[in-house]
């Protein structure tokens, strides 16, 4: 028997009345079988939901694959589903997040979302969760910005441009004003700097203006990393 806390990232319909939830764990991310979810008044339906965070027990079955024999759900963040606003942004995460799980360490991850969907449930601030998630999601998967010197000069000097095309920040002499770049002050810099360490607190710096288009650039950044299209990132428009 296997006991563990996981979140729900996806499920799927299986024959008549099974599904098949996929769960990140803190040290993997499983498929596992629940057997008549989809039944008239069976306890587990609610587990076919998004972004439940339970505790679940485990089995092997007898063909290969895990299989449910139990769940307590912990936390269903059930505040994150009041609204427009907090529905599309969830969306967009549980993407991010399904579409980027493989092969990057799921424990970062697990401990990255479950901050966040904490957070958001508590009541911070979306546009600041979702960016702080984002910046950190990047530097665990291995995409960080190049943030101390111009990406096509490594110059120091005259930084005030971050362009997510690039990579990192360009100087005077190599700024090009593409679609995805922003302009930016050495306070502004600085604070993005000390986001990737993991302090929270110096959002206050940033206006509302930058912090969505620092959104809109990281979700760039992790589309082009990994060769994907974020279908749902239309949605954070609602935030402007």
């Amino acid at each position: 028997m296997i006991e563990k806390k996981g979140i729900i990232i996806s499920s799927t319909k299986y024959k008549d009345y099974d599904a098949i939830i996929n769960i990140l764990f803190n040290d993997s991310f499983e498929s596992v079988l629940i057997r008549g979810a989809y039944r008239k008044n069976n306890m587990n339906l609610f587990l076919t939901n998004k972004m439940v965070y339970a505790d679940f027990e485990l089995y092997q079955g007898k063909v290969n694959g895990l299989k449910l024999k139990s769940a307590q759900v912990i936390d269903s963040f059930s505040n994150l589903y009041n609204d427009y606003d907090h529905i599309s942004i969830m969306m967009l995460i549980n993407e991010i997040v399904r579409k980027c799980i493989i092969d990057i360490d799921t424990e970062k991850v697990y401990n990255l979302l479950l901050k966040l969907l904490k957070g958001l449930n508590s009541g911070k601030d979306v546009n600041k969760s979702i960016c702080y998630f984002l910046i950190q999601l990047t530097k665990i998967i291995g995409v960080e910005l190049m943030l101390e010197g111009c990406v096509d000069c490594n110059s120091k000097e005259n930084l005030h441009l971050l362009s997510f095309e690039h990579g990192g920040l360009l100087c005077d002499d190599h700024r090009n004003l593409d679609v995805d770049s922003i302009l930016l002050s050495a306070k502004e810099i600085a604070v993005i700097k000390e986001l990737y360490i993991d302090d929270y607190s110096h959002f206050d710096f940033l206006s509302d203006l930058t912090i969505k288009e620092l959104i809109i650039g990281f979700i760039y950044l992790i589309e082009k990393s990994f060769g994907l299209d974020i279908n749902s990132k239309e949605l954070i428009n609602i935030h402007s």
